[in-house]
């Protein structure tokens, strides 16, 4: 007579289940993404309609597989006006030159300009570490009743008093403000920049993207990435390789992640945008496609070339000569500096990235694109005041 080795029923907890870490949370993303990727899965919405009705389970988790073949198994619409690929070369084919011109720093001056980036860096951090994840409904009704808008200074403990507090769906107690931060606190858009002095100590300048993968998987614990990077980090511990780990059940594939993790190779680039960029496409290939990869290119070169030259339109339209000038990214960031030289007011600016992506969702908030046109017009608008544009 046998009996059961295990006698237990193997058990998943959806209820507990991190959102941005499972495909089935938010299939209407993936349609969304697919639909601007110009994938033709049209005729497949009332299928992930719903999917994403149903109750989290292991129903919905069979469901969502067979979603992800469908979006694997389709093909480009043949009307779709983009031309986004993901392959290096392929990239640098589709780039539109921009001429400008540089002033190599000395080596004291240059220290300077670094030291200025990161600490730049980590206060823009900080203001936003308190605010971060609120939604302009709330955030500027906030910031007038406090005396800080248009935004000036930290959000401030005074600030946030109970009645304040009670006056908003946004949790603004218990955060970290600038009067009671005693430097800048642990952050993921921090954390990067540091892992990835680690990585070209450790590896060289010529690592490789399975090369970040090892060390994601060596350095912090899987707490410390979130959207596409999480999604990356499970794919890397299920054994797969760059770039399936950007492709498998990601949702957040062309959303911000890879944009905020490219800092450091414009450091180490001053005034060498294309192998600032290089070094940002070998980074972003983990976890991102696409426009997403080119977020990442976009921010690296753009701080190599502040480097070296101190106009902001150079540096913009610098950064976006590494990238496709037949993508999405290229085309909203131009839309941005087209409508700045035109005269549309800041205000008008913003109301026009509002209407094309709607922040009451994860994917609007959270893109590589919308991010990019809201930086590129406080970069725009702000004029050269730092404190303006942050």
């Amino acid at each position: 007579m046998f009996s059961k080795i295990y006698n237990t029923e193997l058990e998943t907890d959806y209820k507990n289940a991190e959102g941005f870490n499972r495909y089935t949370d938010d299939i209407m993303a993936e349609y969304n993404q697919c639909i601007e990727e110009g994938i033709d899965i049209e005729e497949h919405k009332a299928l992930f309609e719903s999917v994403a009705a149903m109750k989290n389970g292991a129903e919905k988790t069979k469901m969502s597989d067979v979603i992800f073949d469908i979006v694997m198994s389709s093909e480009i619409r043949k009307d779709y006006k983009y031309n986004e690929p993901d392959d290096l070369e392929e990239i640098r084919i589709l780039r539109k030159k921009h001429e400008y011109q540089t002033v190599k720093p000395d080596e004291a001056t240059l220290k300077d300009k670094i030291l200025g980036a990161w600490t730049g860096r980590a206060v823009g951090c900080l203001l936003g570490k308190p605010l971060e994840g609120i939604r302009s409904d709330e955030l500027i009704p906030f910031l007038k009743e406090t005396g800080n808008y248009p935004m000036h200074r930290y959000v401030l403990s005074s600030d946030v008093t109970d009645e304040v507090a009670s006056h908003y769906k946004f949790g603004l107690k218990n955060k970290v403000y600038g009067d009671t931060a005693d430097g800048m606190p642990v952050d993921d858009d921090t954390n990067y920049t540091v892992l990835y002095q680690m990585l070209v100590e450790k590896s060289g300048r010529d690592f490789t993207t399975s090369d970040v993968g090892r060390l994601w998987l060596s350095s912090q614990p899987v707490t410390a990435y979130f959207t596409a990077e999480r999604i990356a980090f499970v794919n890397l511990i299920n054994c797969l390789t760059p770039p399936a780990t950007a492709i498998y059940k990601n949702v957040c594939r062309e959303w911000i992640g890879a944009g905020i993790r490219g800092d450091y190779f414009g450091y180490i680039n001053p005034g060498a945008p294309e192998a600032a960029a290089e070094m940002a496409y070998k980074d972003a290939r983990l976890s991102h496609v696409k426009n997403g990869i080119y977020g990442e290119m976009f921010v690296s070169a753009m701080l190599s070339i502040a480097a070296v030259n101190d106009n902001i339109e150079d540096i913009i339209l610098g950064g976006l000569a590494e990238i496709p000038a037949s993508s999405r990214l290229y085309e909203a960031v131009m839309k941005v500096y087209t409508d700045y030289k035109n005269g549309v007011s800041l205000e008008d600016t913003f109301s026009i990235i509002h209407s094309l992506w709607d922040e009451h969702t994860d994917h609007g908030w959270c893109h590589m694109i919308s991010n990019a046109m809201i930086v590129t017009a406080a970069l725009l608008y702000g004029e050269g005041d730092f404190g303006k544009s942050i």
